[in-house]
């Protein structure tokens, strides 16, 4: 397993690290989102959202797109990134969710606790493996936030790692092609 792309949120919004067969786009706020920047070496995200289903059905999302080049594909192992409350007043929830199924479901998310306040981080790890995570041409998060007041409170996110091969494609083993051409003469 190898970093296909890590965004540590440190001083920008651009991946600090990339696989050398691949594009990563720096993160990009949707337009609905409250606030988005960076801050403290964090990125900080802020919706008006009351729980999960609004922060969907409102687009309180950024993105981050991973594309391979091409002749190559991506076959994911993990996804790993930190995650901390600005605060410990109010509900503030997230989820992440990809196109690999058009954003439908949720790779992980929920209301975050007020142990995991600033500068405390939950360190979230999800498991890529699955079929549906292999022989990728490109993969892009949707990262969601809410609180449950209306009112646009921070969660912070960190180390944002995508890990995985990224491999070369194109047909079947050589050995295999020159036997069957052998069987043709």
């Amino acid at each position: 397993m190898a970093v296909i792309a890590a965004y540590p949120f440190d001083v920008g919004y651009a991946p600090s690290t990339e696989d050398a067969h691949v594009a990563a786009a720096d993160a990009t706020p949707h337009a609905s989102l409250a606030g988005f920047g960076i801050d403290t070496e964090t990125l900080f995200m802020q919706s008006t959202a009351l729980n999960a289903a609004e922060a969907v059905s409102e687009n309180q999302y950024a993105t981050l797109a991973i594309t391979a080049d091409a002749g190559y594909e991506l076959d994911l192992s993990s996804l790993t990134f930190g995650i901390c409350r600005g605060g410990t007043s109010k509900v503030r929830g997230y989820l992440v969710r990809c196109s690999v199924d058009s954003y439908a479901s949720n790779l992980i998310g929920g209301d975050l606790s007020t142990t995991y306040s600033w500068p405390t981080f939950y360190n979230a790890n999800v498991d890529l493996t699955g079929a549906p995570f292999q022989n990728l041409a490109a993969i892009t998060f949707r990262i969601y936030t809410y609180c449950d007041s209306g009112t646009a409170y921070t969660l912070h996110w960190v180390d944002f790692t995508v890990n995985g091969t990224v491999a070369a494609t194109g047909g079947g083993t050589p050995g295999r092609i020159m036997r069957l051409n052998r069987r043709m003469w």
